[in-house]
């Protein structure tokens, strides 16, 4: 893959994080692995948005922030039913990697 490809990438990604901005989410649920190593989802709150302002993504449940990461590094991505985003990054929150999955309202 050459440079211009990148740059497309790049593209891609902040268009998709336009998309998502200001989005009302039903809920959010974060997406990890139990100890039998199958993929679970735990529901981080209920009525939300996803806000992308000043280099961040924040996921809003409940009048609480349940994610935030810099925009620059995380991976976005809709679900195949474009019910949804996954946003995967280091969340400030909790300090670590995390996957969250935000299930939208109206799509």
């Amino acid at each position: 893959m050459g440079f211009f490809s990148r740059r497309r990438e790049q593209a891609a990604e902040s268009e998709l994080q336009q998309k998502l901005n200001g989005h009302a989410i039903r809920y959010a649920a974060r997406r990890t692995l139990d100890e039998n190593g199958s993929p679970v989802e735990i529901i981080l709150g209920k009525n939300g948005a996803i806000n992308v302002k000043n280099g961040e993504i924040v996921v809003m449940c409940n009048a609480k922030e349940v994610f935030r990461c810099d925009a620059e590094t995380a991976e976005c991505s809709e679900l195949m039913s474009l019910g949804g985003a996954v946003i995967k990054g280091v969340n400030a929150v909790t300090g670590e990697p995390d996957t969250v999955v935000a299930y939208y309202t109206k799509f």
